[in-house]
């Protein structure tokens, strides 16, 4: 069930970076607005943030960090293929690449290192989503279905056993025969 829902959660991440980034790389200006690097306006600081670019630094911290650490709840499998042991290494490494890129192009898109729209910006935003996308298939891959389909199938058989016994467990009855035995 975790694993469901760090699937879930990843996938839902990775789709957020994906529309807040085509929307931040694609945007047109409004009609009939200046340009701040026109001769007009050379004299006017520009006053703007990136907040996607800080979004994605700090996405990319909490990989990094994440993977120094060795815990997290991208590391929370309950079922993988192999050893734990492997399973945290593939993990931490994967985590490494992937928040190391998204910090790089976070960080790029802050400074202004490459111009909005570019071939290079691009290429680092598309590969810094596929590391992140990549992170969700390698935890996939990794994950063992048919013993996580079994779990759930012994949980939902306990869970009805349990239901079906407490259907005929009358408290009654027990205080009936105490009454009984008292008289």
């Amino acid at each position: 069930m975790k694993s469901k829902i760090l699937l879930t959660t990843l996938f839902i991440t990775a789709l957020l970076l994906l529309a807040l980034g085509l929307t931040g790389c694609f945007a047109a200006m409004p009609e009939g607005s200046v340009p701040p690097e026109s001769a007009e306006n050379a004299d006017i600081p520009v006053a703007g943030f990136d907040m996607f670019a800080l979004l994605k630094v700090a996405a990319g911290i909490y990989l990094l960090y994440g993977a120094v650490r060795g815990k997290g709840k991208f590391f929370e499998n309950e079922y993988p293929k192999c050893s734990r042991e492997k399973y945290v290494l593939i993990m931490r490494i994967s985590s490494v690449i992937a928040g190391a890129l998204v910090v790089a192009d976070g960080v790029t898109g802050m400074l202004g290192v490459f111009e909005a729209g570019s071939t290079a910006q691009l290429a680092l935003f598309w590969v810094a989503i596929g590391s992140v996308v990549a992170i969700i298939v390698i935890n996939v891959v990794l994950t063992d279905r048919k013993a996580m389909e079994q779990a759930r199938m012994r949980s939902e058989a306990e869970a009805r056993r349990s239901r079906a016994h407490a259907a005929f467990d009358f408290e009654d009855d027990a205080a009936a025969k105490d009454d009984a035995e008292n008289q």
